[in-house]
């Protein structure tokens, strides 16, 4: 696209995915859910307790995660709970708005995952400006009735 429309200008994260394509929602719903399993519990304040350290012992024995959209508070749990119940509803756009307020080690989890959302949230809309770019530039040097281009001097007689 940019060799054949060089004043395109920015074409927004296409070209990070001009050999793989942009992920789908289908494909970002399983990545989502494999990134979920990989984010460590937030720790607590008072991880030096007795009853921390057994929590964090049988934690690591059995992951149990809020799944329903109903989750309340700004815990990774919890954003991550509402984020999947949305990707769940098809709502992508939703799913990473919750995603983007994640912080310390989710959101570092979640990098990848919230850049290839957006990039997929954007798709349409670049893809929209380069049509309309690609289309000016052919009517650019498309044949006039004289058979010359629009770009090319007529002659004068």
């Amino acid at each position: 696209m940019a060799a054949l429309s060089p004043g395109a200008g920015d074409i927004g994260p296409l070209l990070e995915y001009e050999d793989d394509g942009i992920p789908t929602l289908r494909q970002l719903t399983v990545s989502f859910k494999e990134t979920r399993d990989k984010v460590p519990a937030a720790p607590s304040a008072d991880d030096d307790t007795f009853l921390n350290r057994l929590m964090s012992s049988a934690e690591s024995l059995v992951k149990v995660k809020r799944v329903d959209g109903a989750a309340e508070g700004a815990t990774p749990d919890a954003v991550l709970a509402r984020a999947e119940a949305k990707l769940a509803q098809g709502d992508l756009a939703a799913a990473a708005a919750e995603v983007g307020t994640l912080q310390g080690p989710a959101r570092t989890a979640f990098a990848k995952w919230l850049d290839q959302a957006r990039a997929r949230l954007d798709a349409p809309e670049t893809l929209q400006r380069l049509q309309k770019i690609l289309l000016v530039s052919l009517g650019r040097n498309a044949p006039s009735v004289s058979g010359k281009t629009k770009e090319e001097p007529q002659e004068q007689n």
